[in-house]
């Protein structure tokens, strides 16, 4: 009877060392996402006729020179204007000029198919203002619940 309980107690101070670790594994890839945010922000626009900010943006991380270090965040604007029906778009990608919340805010509007709509997005972190949402975040800390998961297992 004494040795079951023996093993009992092994097999729970196991089970907390094993949790504590993953515990720690996981923190540290959550630190890690912090420590990737940044605060470079794509910088162009299409506003002379370029095509190089529309929305089908292709920058990498790479190309430094359209690439700023941003105080204050990272700002993406996107104008559709249309007249009479026919519609077209512009894009901004810029640092933000002051402390916002991350968001995206919509103003204007058409009337009789002619007007313009300005979608205005505020975001933090490494080079957020890109074309696409970045799934990097995202996959680390899918990574790490994973990686918990199977620490558990052991």
């Amino acid at each position: 009877m004494a040795s079951v309980q023996k093993v009992t107690e092994s097999v729970l101070r196991m089970s907390m060392y094993v949790s504590s670790r993953s515990v720690y594994i996981t923190f540290i890839l959550y630190a890690a996402v912090i420590v990737v945010s940044g605060d470079k922000c794509y910088k162009c626009d299409d506003l002379l006729g370029k095509s190089e900010c529309t929305d089908a943006f292709s920058f990498g991380v790479g190309d430094t020179d359209k690439q700023a270090e941003c105080a204050y965040g990272c700002s993406k604007v996107k104008t559709e204007t249309q007249v009479f029906g026919a519609s077209g778009f512009s894009y901004v990608r810029a640092c933000a000029t002051e402390s916002r919340d991350t968001k995206c805010t919509e103003s204007g509007g058409f009337v009789l198919g002619t007007g313009a709509k300005i979608t205005t997005c505020y975001c933090e972190g490494n080079l957020c203002n890109s074309a696409t949402y970045r799934t990097t975040s995202t996959f680390l800390i899918t990574v790490g619940l994973i990686m918990t998961a199977f620490y558990q297992l052991l």
